[in-house]
């Protein structure tokens, strides 16, 4: 028996195996398999992440935030005194944030974050009425609505707005709206009117 014979083939010994290939190619719109044809295989196209498409919504105003001070009258018990605030507009969602800063040389204990970052209704929702999710909604508080020298309601509380920051004026300028000088708190301008008064007596 001629063993290098390459057509001998013992019962231990598995036959070589075939060194071509035949091509097969997947119908799309069949479940059979063409083993003659050849290999086509369907193009599919870019697929936009909708995280991404998000981003792009958002564009330039993703992670950009408006600084505004404000203060608001308080009235306990008849008295009243100007509480200083700042106001964080989100400009990403609309979302608007309230922090009270700690002030010096008084026994106020009321100070910190007052309103948490949420959508603000431009007038007080009824009772079991649906929450705000829009993020462009014309019933929600945006950036336009709060200018310098203005005024801006935010749950029955009103605030005067009396400065903004150096970039968020810069934002104004971009968008066309020209941001007003700042505005003097009403304490700080009674304290200099009594002051004068005063020196003059």
């Amino acid at each position: 028996v001629d063993y290098n014979n390459d057509r001998y083939t013992s019962p231990t010994r598995r036959p070589p195996r075939s060194t071509t290939t035949t091509p097969v190619s997947y119908d799309t719109t069949s479940t059979t398999i063409n083993p003659t044809a050849t290999a086509t295989l369907p193009r599919i196209g870019r697929q936009t992440s909708p995280v991404k498409s998000r981003f792009d919504t958002l564009g330039k105003n993703f992670k950009k935030v408006l600084k505004f001070e404000a203060e608001w009258k308080e009235n306990i018990e008849g008295i009243k005194r100007d509480k200083p605030a700042v106001i964080y507009v989100f400009l990403e969602d609309d979302s608007i944030q309230i922090v009270e800063p700690k002030q010096v040389n008084t026994t106020t204990k009321t100070y910190g974050t007052t309103l948490s970052r949420q959508k603000v209704p431009k007038t007080m929702p009824s009772r079991g009425s649906p929450v705000l999710t829009g993020s462009h909604s014309s019933d929600i508080i945006t950036w336009q609505d709060i200018k310098v020298g203005g005024t801006v309601t935010i749950f029955s509380r009103t605030y005067k707005i009396l400065d903004a920051d150096h970039s968020s004026r810069e934002f104004f300028s971009d968008n066309g709206i020209e941001c007003g000088p700042r505005i003097d708190s009403s304490s700080s301008s009674s304290s200099s009117t009594s002051s004068s008064s005063s020196s003059s007596s």
